[in-house]
């Protein structure tokens, strides 16, 4: 343990130690010529020794604030973790008050009793999409005078980017507003939100097949987050855009069962 507590500290521990060492025979050297002769050797030894030792001191500090430093970043970096998923859990449940969003100003024409919680720009919107292949046979073959070439064909789906634009999240719906084409998702609708490193696949009731939004530029978007004393900035990428939308779903829920509760 002793040794691997060294190696962290690096060059500048071990260099210190070395200066040590060869400043305590330089002592000893000085008090044995003392001892037989006095010279003026004596002066400038002593003078050497004096470096050498402050040398040292200089370079083991420095080694032991390497160290600390290296202990310390595992124990941050943990408790940004903890802090992270603590913090994605209560946004799932519908705590959106707790994210401060950067980014461009949305711009989205809003309905009445409409609240706007974020908007994200360059955002790609892909779809599966079924295309035919064909490839060659064996050639071309001579048919009753007529020319025929030899091909199959088979159906395969493919990932197709139909448009770059805007994301915009509401407490009434999802809206995309492209460069080609606009579309809104009601988060009543929303079935399935599956987080991907960059981006999200949304399957609504409203439609047969799936959408992908990617996240072309997370920085371009990001939340301050604060847990106690300590405040974070995230890019916001596929896994907080999921639990973003996924709280808002429980947020209006949460809404409509208070009103519902007063109703009765």
């Amino acid at each position: 343990m002793a040794s691997k507590s060294s190696s962290k500290r690096g060059w500048p521990f071990g260099c210190g130690i070395l200066l040590l060492i060869i400043s305590g025979t330089l002592l000893l050297l000085v008090i044995l010529e003392l001892i037989d002769e006095p010279s003026s050797n004596v002066v400038i030894a002593v003078i050497c020794f004096s470096i050498l030792t402050i040398l040292g001191i200089l370079l083991i500090l420095k080694g032991r604030q390497k160290d600390n430093v290296s202990n310390e970043m595992p124990h941050e970096n943990e408790q940004k973790e903890a802090d992270i998923n603590k913090l994605l859990s209560k946004v799932r449940r519908g705590n959106l008050g707790i994210l401060k969003f950067t980014g461009i100003e949305p711009d989205l024409i809003r309905q009445r009793d409409e609240k706007v919680f974020f908007m994200m720009p360059n955002i790609n919107l892909i779809e599966h999409t079924t295309m035919q292949k064909i490839s060659g046979g064996g050639g071309i073959s001579l048919a009753g005078f007529g020319l025929s070439s030899e091909v199959s064909s088979e159906r395969q789906e493919v990932k197709e980017v139909l448009d770059n634009g805007k994301l915009t999240l509401t407490n009434n719906r999802l809206v995309f507003d492209g460069e080609k084409r606009s579309s809104e998702t009601m988060l009543t609708d929303i079935l399935v939100i599956t987080p991907y490193s960059n981006g999200i696949g949304l399957k609504s009731g409203a439609r047969e097949k799936v959408q992908y939004f990617v996240i072309v530029s997370p920085k371009q978007c990001t939340a301050q987050i604060t847990c106690g004393e300590r405040i974070y900035k995230e890019p916001i990428n596929g896994k907080w855009l999921a639990a973003i939308i996924e709280g808002a779903i429980h947020s209006r829920e949460n809404i409509e069962e208070v009103e519902e509760g007063r109703k009765a």
